[in-house]
């Protein structure tokens, strides 16, 4: 039962980040390149020119990621992590594997959950790599 909150957990972080980054790159289109701004009413001594041409995040510059780079990244970073935890925990524990039936436990849950760990990681970064590399051939 944890493990599958701990998936959907990240399954909705991953969908999350995509979206905030999407909606971070749909920028409208404006242009300001020849908007005064009038701070008073004397506008010969308070007239100032406001021009954004030189700024390096226009929208001109701003390179486009595809989605399927955005969720790879993701689940890379998350992975690979996650990973290697699992493998340092299945390093450092007695058993590689945890039960309890009826009050008694046996094996090390350090183990147990080093195990899970490392196969959520494993799936994950491999998967994050592989749309990640589509991703990148797709722009």
């Amino acid at each position: 039962m944890t493990f599958s909150r701990l998936f959907t957990f990240l399954m909705l972080t991953v969908t999350f980040c995509a979206n905030a980054q999407n909606d971070f790159l749909t920028t409208p289109n404006h242009s300001f390149s020849n908007t005064s701004i009038s701070i008073c009413n004397n506008a010969s001594v308070w007239n100032n020119e406001f021009d954004v041409s030189n700024l390096h995040l226009t929208q001109a510059n701003m390179k486009y990621v595809h989605p399927l780079t955005k969720v790879g990244r993701v689940l890379t970073f998350v992975g690979a992590p996650l990973m290697i935890l699992g493998g340092v925990m299945m390093a450092t524990a007695d058993e590689l594997y945890y039960e309890c039936v009826n009050g008694y436990c046996d094996g090390d849950p350090k183990g147990g959950f080093g195990v899970l760990f490392f196969a959520a990681g494993t799936g994950l970064t491999a998967t994050g790599v592989t749309l990640w590399t589509i991703g990148s051939t797709r722009n």
